[in-house]
C-alpha cells in the first residue's frame, strides 16, 4: 500500500497531501531560504530517480560544488508555490545531458584524487608512527585505549633521569582528562615540561573558543590528557635561599607583601636548577 503524507506547511494553510513531484533529469533545483534564494543559489541537477519505501526519490549533483545529494520528490515545489525555507525548481530551467555528465565526471575525478590523497596521509601516518615508536622504545606503548593511564606510567618513567621525587597523578571527568606533576625544588617547569608537554593531547585555540586535538603519532602509541600541567614547590630553604640572593626579605610563607618584590623573588626561584639536589643559577 502506498503511504500518504500530509502537510500544513503551505501556502494555502490547510492540510495538504504531499504528493510525488515527478521532475526530468537536468532539473535544476534550488534552495530558498539560509541565504539563498532564485537569485544567489547553488544549482542542483537531477542524474536519476529511484524508489524508496514507495516514495519517489531523486538524486542530485551540485553544479558547483560537485556534491552529491538526494531529496524526495514530494518535497520539490514549483517557484510559483514558494513558502519558506525548501527547496524548489523552476518549470523549464532545465541543462542538457552533457552538462550532466560533465559534473559527474568531475566528481569522479575528485574521488580519485581525493583516494590518492588520503592513501599518502596514511602511508605518512604509518612512517611517522614506525619512526616514533624506534625514537621511543623504552615507552610503554598504549592497550585498550588506555592512553591516560599509559601516560601516566610513561611520565613517571621518564622523569627518573632527574634525582627529584615526583607526583604524577591523573584524573578523568566529564570534560575529558587531566595528568598533574609536582614536585618541590628539584629541576625547573621548563626542564620538566621539555619532557612531560608532548603526553599533552591538543590545546585550547582562544580565538574560537574551543580545544582543539593534535591527534598525533606519539599520543596515538604512549598515551595522552586533555591536560598536563606542571606544578614546581619550594622548600623554605630555597626560598630563604633565594632571599638572600635578592636581598627580599619573605616571611614564615617564604612570602613579601610587596606584589612588585614577591614577583621578583619568584621569577629567581623560577630560574634556579636543582637538578642533582645543588643550585645551579
Amino acid at each position: 500500500m502506498e503511504s500518504k503524507i500530509y502537510s500544513l506547511f503551505n501556502a494555502t494553510g490547510t492540510m495538504q497531501e504531499l504528493k510525488d513531484t515527478e521532475l526530468p533529469n537536468g532539473q535544476i533545483l534550488w534552495l530558498n531560504g539560509y541565504g539563498q534564494s532564485l537569485h544567489d543559489h547553488e544549482r542542483k541537477a537531477i542524474y536519476d530517480s529511484y524508489d524508496s519505501g514507495g516514495r519517489l526519490m531523486y538524486k542530485t549533483i551540485n553544479l558547483d560544488t560537485f556534491r552529491i545529494d538526494t531529496h524526495a520528490a514530494y518535497t520539490l515545489k514549483p517557484n510559483t508555490e514558494i513558502f519558506g525555507i525548501g527547496i524548489y525548481y523552476t518549470p523549464g530551467d532545465i541543462v542538457t545531458k552533457a552538462e550532466v555528465y560533465a559534473a559527474l565526471a568531475r566528481v569522479e575525478e575528485i574521488f580519485k584524487s581525493d583516494a590518492i590523497k588520503i592513501q599518502a596521509a596514511i602511508t605518512a601516518r604509518a612512517k611517522l608512527e614506525a619512526d616514533t615508536a624506534k625514537k621511543y622504545k623504552h615507552l610503554k606503548q598504549v592497550e585498550d585505549y588506555r592512553t591516560r593511564i599509559t601516560a601516566t606510567q610513561n611520565i613517571r618513567q621518564e622523569l627518573k633521569v632527574f634525582k627529584t621525587k615526583f607526583s604524577v597523578t591523573s584524573e578523568r571527568y566529564s570534560g575529558g582528562d587531566s595528568i598533574r606533576v609536582a614536585w618541590t625544588d628539584g629541576p625547573t617547569v621548563e626542564q620538566v615540561e621539555k619532557i612531560v608537554s608532548k603526553y599533552q593531547d591538543g590545546s585550547f585555540n582562544s580565538t574560537e573558543d574551543i580545544y582543539e586535538s593534535n591527534h598525533s603519532p606519539f599520543n596515538a602509541l604512549f598515551g595522552g590528557a586533555k591536560w598536563v600541567q606542571s606544578n614546581r614547590h619550594y622548600s623554605l630553604e630555597l626560598e630563604q635561599y633565594a632571599s638572600k640572593q635578592t636581598g627580599i626579605e619573605i616571611d614564615e610563607h617564604g612570602c613579601n607583601a610587596d606584589i612588585d618584590k614577591q614577583r621578583i623573588l619568584r621569577d629567581f626561584l623560577t630560574a634556579i636548577d636543582m637538578t642533582d639536589g645543588s643550585v645551579i643559577l
